[in-house]
């Protein structure tokens, strides 16, 4: 499996042995993620949203914004597992809002007053 980790995000890193081995192809080349990027929109190619798991509390209002109109299924499927998460913790939600995922009326904000909320616990799956 390819994973998109760069230079800069070594700790993320996981070495895997076996069957399936996980790659790191921008590690490995010494690319940092503001290299990446320059990479690919070098070549004419849209600039690559920052990568998380489509149940990522750390996404920002626009992360959430972009995948409720662009990726239904998986908005869906977050609205889906904070109402089973919420089954054991009525009190734990997937955005800083307190309310329902579904609920929530995202407003698209300038990319200088967007927030994110950077993983730090470094636990995914990735």
């Amino acid at each position: 499996m390819w994973l998109g980790m760069s230079f800069d995000e070594a700790r993320r890193i996981k070495i895997t042995q076996g069957k399936w081995r996980k790659v790191y192809p921008l590690f490995e080349m010494m690319m940092t993620r503001k290299m990446a990027i320059e990479f690919v929109e070098y070549y004419g190619l849209p600039t690559p949203p920052r990568s998380a798991c489509w149940m990522c509390p750390n996404r920002s209002d626009n992360e959430w914004l972009w995948m409720k109109k662009n990726v239904i299924a998986d908005f869906k499927r977050a609205c889906l597992h904070e109402k089973e998460i919420q089954a054991k913790h009525p009190y734990l939600w997937l955005t800083r809002y307190g309310i329902p995922l579904e609920q929530i009326e995202f407003i698209e904000k300038s990319e200088q007053n967007a927030r994110v909320y950077p993983c730090k616990s470094e636990l995914c799956f990735s």
